[in-house]
């Protein structure tokens, strides 16, 4: 009997690289392209976990406003995607160290090393290293707040990270307020993330621009995303603040600064 062809997604097939022949050589050994996809993305999940490699990060670039992937190193104007999850995040670091002498991973309940070198909390929202005032030179804060995003880009499997600064955190939490009173989660979204530029004197930094939504996800889609969301809260939760999130946002905007200096 001759083999006769199965219908099958063609976008799903395009994702993953497929030709026809493979597809239909998949088909005649019992195996639907979904469930192909499903082992690849269960086999990728366990390399991940053994190899205890960290999520790709993207970082601003803030002469440019754009955004640059840490592990590709490759530039983009605009990021694609599903805001899957996000979550406040506070830290606290010294120069040098690269263990934080304060963090949260909620924003509210911080953790610190005391005098004693033991482990203490305290709320966030009383803490010290979070006054006004209490940062160099008087300005600012010791401790930064950052929202932290888990950006699933279109095309790709697994999310990556967009640490967002205190610089850009008014204009986010507009836009997740402005979600919640159109009634559909940020999650339940694709959105685009652009940078806009700011400057004050010899200084230039990026910012957040206000999130477009692109369009709605659709129910089956949105089902799909929710169990994902579950999986990454469980492993956002123990990802601790590093110190390349904390100093990132300065160490650009000096660098900028310097540049503008030396070439006046």
């Amino acid at each position: 009997m001759e083999n006769q062809m199965v219908a099958y997604d063609p976008q799903l097939a395009q994702k993953l690289g497929l030709t026809q022949e493979e597809v239909q050589a998949l088909i005649e050994q019992g195996i639907s392209i979904e469930e192909y996809a499903a082992m690849l993305g269960q086999d990728l999940s366990e390399e991940v976990s053994n190899a205890q490699a960290s999520a790709v990060r993207y970082s601003i670039v803030h002469p440019a406003q754009v955004w640059k992937n840490e592990a590709t190193d490759e530039t983009k104007k605009t990021l694609t995607g599903i805001p899957v999850f996000f979550h406040a995040i506070r830290g606290y670091f010294a120069e040098g160290l690269e263990r934080p002498i304060c963090s949260s991973l909620d924003g509210k309940t911080g953790y610190f090393i005391n005098e004693d070198g033991e482990k203490v909390s305290r709320e966030c929202a009383r803490c010290p290293f979070n006054a006004w005032g209490s940062g160099p030179n008087g300005r600012g804060k010791l401790c930064k707040e950052l929202r932290r995003v888990y950006f699933l880009e279109e095309g790709h499997d697994l999310p990556a990270v967009v640490s967002l600064p205190p610089t850009s955190l008014r204009v986010w939490d507009a836009f997740v307020a402005a979600c919640a009173y159109e009634g559909l989660p940020v999650s339940g979204r694709v959105v685009e993330l652009t940078l806009e530029k700011q400057s004050s004197g010899a200084q230039v930094w990026s910012t957040l621009a206000k999130p477009r939504t692109v369009r709605r996800l659709t129910p089956t889609e949105y089902i799909k995303i929710r169990a994902m969301k579950q999986q990454i809260e469980e492993a956002a939760r123990q990802a601790k603040v590093s110190a390349n999130e904390y100093f990132a946002d300065s160490q650009q905007t000096a660098e900028t600064a310097e540049t503008t200096e030396q070439t006046a």
